[in-house]
């Protein structure tokens, strides 16, 4: 994995979640990072800091809003793919805009000296970016590991995660969203069922009412 080049954390990261083991982490990191949303945020000097963060892109690489804009596309079909491990299918637009992307980046499988395999991107600019992650995500894939990735169920969370739980069952990203959605059900079912009541105290009263003014019949 690509060591980083400070102790200073990982930019743009959204959350204090525990990291996806190995080089899963860069894309779990590229799926929650926030690229084009804050309006405090440059965009592209965003992208090129977090890229050059994890040795995608030399320190001094710049990216353009044309490169931003296919990011922030690339990183939405990513999330659509983590999504589909819950057992959906992946929209066809996005998987058709990731084999175009992949095509692009001209991913190859090399051999370290010891005969294990990698994949990598020819390619050394943006393209050999997005083919860096694509290549983790195949790899993760294949060992499988890769069905672990989960996003978060709790709106409006929806944090990319890595599910460690033994049986792969985890729903959120933490015990602190699983506790706010069960807090969140428990009071809006107990909203209900005050309404549910209160309708039925205020349907009695008025046919109490009725009854009480209904003249009786002799």
């Amino acid at each position: 994995m690509p060591k980083r080049k400070s102790a200073d954390p990982d930019p743009l990261w959204t959350s204090k979640l525990p990291p996806a083991p190995g080089e899963l982490r860069i894309v779990q990191s590229f799926v929650n990072a926030d690229f084009a949303q804050r309006p405090d945020l440059d965009g592209t000097a965003a992208l090129a800091r977090w890229l050059a963060h994890w040795s995608l892109l030399p320190d001094d690489a710049r990216v353009d809003v044309s490169g931003l804009e296919r990011a922030v596309e690339v990183r939405k079909a990513l999330r659509a793919l983590v999504i589909a491990n819950y057992g959906s299918a992946v929209h066809e637009a996005f998987a058709v805009r990731l084999d175009n992307v992949a095509k692009a980046t001209s991913i190859r499988v090399r051999f370290d000296l010891v005969g294990r395999t990698r994949f990598e991107a020819a390619a050394d600019d943006l393209d050999g970016a997005f083919g860096r992650l694509f290549g983790i995500v195949a790899a993760a894939q294949l060992d499988g590991s890769w069905e672990r990735m989960k996003v978060c169920s709790r709106e409006p969370c929806h944090a990319a995660f890595y599910d460690f739980s033994p049986n792969r069952s985890a729903l959120y990203c933490q015990l602190g969203c699983g506790s706010r959605t069960s807090s969140h059900t428990y009071r809006n079912r107990h909203i209900e069922e005050v309404r549910g009541l209160e309708a039925g105290r205020s349907a009695s009263r008025r046919l109490s009412r009725r009854l009480r003014t209904r003249p009786l019949r002799p």
